[in-house]
């Protein structure tokens, strides 16, 4: 008996084509799908470790701070500098902390804590600088000044003679006065020209003279001590020659009074 080959009937070259691509589109968007899948996966991840969870702890830097909150929600001060950071209730939400003064504030909305409360901050121990004291300056001791005594002597020529004439005080008008002076004095004699003709005045023993003086009106003046040693009686009279001689002498005395 002679079998019939069997036809299979295959299907035109369009069609098979068109089921190609229709399998190649299939496994196109399988293939996106876990793409999408893997990159949710991933953000997922990443938006783990950007958001802690609940109550975990965070480290927060000294210029900006962010914290996840609690589901009871509370408000955190820190210090060094001290920063405040307002209370924040949902997951993800972020809240920025200000430096304020140093002061420490902690406050809590859950059952059970205490109220708010603040701790004074420490303010740092400053090291007083010590100001040297000024160094005393002893003053010198002032010295007792001696006491004074001045004399003033008017030349004149009288009668042939020549003369000193006393000025003021107890010697005016005496002619060849005494002048008398303590030991310890300071004198200052003062000669006038009254008559026009050179004169001087002398205390030798004291060394002290005055210059020379030939107008009329005209004045010369001395000063010297007299030391606590030199006491008695003593000289004074004009050096120009013959004058003494004329008559123009007197006595100096030093002596207690």
């Amino acid at each position: 008996m002679i079998t019939k080959p069997q036809v299979v009937n295959r299907p035109h070259g369009l069609q098979w084509w068109s089921v190609r691509i229709a399998m190649a589109v299939c496994l196109l968007i399988l293939g996106l799908g876990v793409i999408a899948w893997l990159v949710g996966q991933s953000a997922g991840s990443d938006l783990i470790k950007q958001y802690p969870a609940l109550g975990q702890l965070v480290a927060l830097s000294s210029n900006s701070q962010q914290v996840i909150a609690e589901k009871s929600g509370h408000d955190i001060a820190l210090q060094q500098p001290e920063l405040v950071v307002e209370a924040i209730h949902q997951l993800g939400e972020t809240t920025s902390a200000v430096a304020q003064p140093p002061t420490l504030q902690i406050a809590t909305t859950s059952p059970g804590l205490t109220p708010p409360f603040e701790v004074p901050a420490v303010a740092p121990s400053e090291t007083p600088q010590v100001k040297p004291s000024p160094t005393p300056i002893s003053s010198p001791t002032p010295s007792v000044p001696p006491d004074q005594q001045e004399f003033t002597l008017r030349t004149d020529f009288r009668d042939g003679k020549m003369i000193y004439v006393g000025v003021g005080g107890d010697i005016e008008g005496v002619v060849n006065p005494t002048l008398v002076v303590a030991p310890g004095t300071m004198v200052r004699a003062i000669l006038v020209n009254g008559d026009g003709i050179t004169h001087d005045l002398f205390f030798p023993d004291f060394d002290a003279r005055t210059a020379e003086i030939g107008r009329k009106e005209q004045t010369a003046e001395v000063t010297f001590t007299v030391t606590a040693d030199q006491v008695g009686t003593f000289v004074y009279y004009c050096t120009l020659p013959g004058h003494r001689e004329a008559g123009q002498e007197g006595q100096f005395i030093v002596s207690e009074r």
